[in-house]
């Protein structure tokens, strides 16, 4: 019943219509993978805002495999042992102006785990369980796989945080508990009202769906049980940090200019200004941990 009820939702949200800017980074994507690409994700701020401006945009392009997209085998290996690969593109509309998006590459067949509850971090499905436009995808078969990961998402995230909460959570709660216990397994120095912001930008679509989900969610835990779920939660905080150094230092080497793309990503999760050394731009991987270990001490990040 889930999944009829979600389907109608994700598929409204998946032919949202989206600005100009949007197809041309598109385009100029099916241009760089033409047998690889098997579809195109628009999420995230810009989409939430309904506006693009000169930020840089996020976008996901999900993948038949690795083989046909890295000729060099270790590329392959820590695209798929550290999903996903973070990339760099910019396009030119008719009148020049330029826009730029920052996008992530993953196996599209990895992507419907990642979004799943076999995959305990949260990485994915957090970001998933959002709104997403599908501006592009391959044919009928590649946007029925989409579709199936984006309705596993949301339900992924509720049964994971509902061990979490005493009673029985409105959607407020449900919604705000969850971004708020998976901002804190990356690096970042949300403001307070983070979770709540992403939730009342959508708030019908968010109650609706936790309207969905609430006939398929387990009673209210008991003391061990809901003391089982917060260590859970701990051990994914630390494990969380981890992964993100890890696709920061990755990073470095995907993403053209990388040592700055580091400094923003960091800068942008912290709240803290990133000052990069000239020996730190030409060596990112080890000046990591130096930047990371002075903004811990400093608590922009937790």
């Amino acid at each position: 019943m889930y999944a009829i009820e979600m389907r109608a939702i994700v598929e409204a949200e998946m032919d949202r219509p989206v600005p100009p800017e949007i197809t041309a980074l598109v385009d100029a994507l099916c241009e760089l993978y033409p047998r690889s690409a098997t579809a195109i994700l628009f999420y995230g701020s810009a989409l939430r805002d309904k506006a693009v401006g000169d930020r840089m945009v996020d976008l996901y392009v999900l993948t038949q495999g690795y083989r046909q997209v890295h000729k060099n085998a270790i590329a392959r290996f820590f695209n798929r042992l550290i999903p996903p690969n973070v990339y760099y593109i910019e396009a030119s509309m008719a009148d020049g102006a330029k826009v730029r998006a920052k996008y992530a590459l993953v196996d599209q067949t990895q992507f419907r785990r990642l979004v799943s509850p076999r995959t305990s971090n949260p990485y994915f499905w957090a970001r998933f369980c959002q709104p997403v436009a599908v501006p592009w995808t391959r044919d009928e078969q590649a946007r029925r796989a989409v579709r199936e990961a984006l309705i596993a998402a949301p339900m992924t995230l509720a049964t994971q945080i509902r061990p979490v909460i005493e009673g029985e959570p409105d959607s407020r709660t449900l919604w705000t508990e969850g971004f708020a216990l998976t901002y804190a397994t990356e690096l970042r120095a949300e403001r307070q009202s983070r979770a709540l912001d992403v939730y009342l930008a959508d708030q019908a679509r968010y109650d609706e769906v936790a309207a969905i989900i609430a006939p398929c969610l387990p009673p209210a835990p008991g003391l061990d049980a809901r003391d089982r779920a917060l260590r859970l939660w701990a051990r994914r905080r630390w494990l969380g940090k981890l992964w993100s150094v890890a696709r920061l230092m990755k990073a470095a080497f995907t993403f053209d200019g990388g040592a700055d793309y580091l400094a923003w990503k960091i800068e942008r999760h912290s709240g803290e200004r990133v000052n990069l050394r000239p020996w730190q731009r030409r060596h990112p991987i080890l000046a990591t941990p130096t930047i990371l270990w002075r903004l811990w001490r400093k608590g922009a990040i937790h």
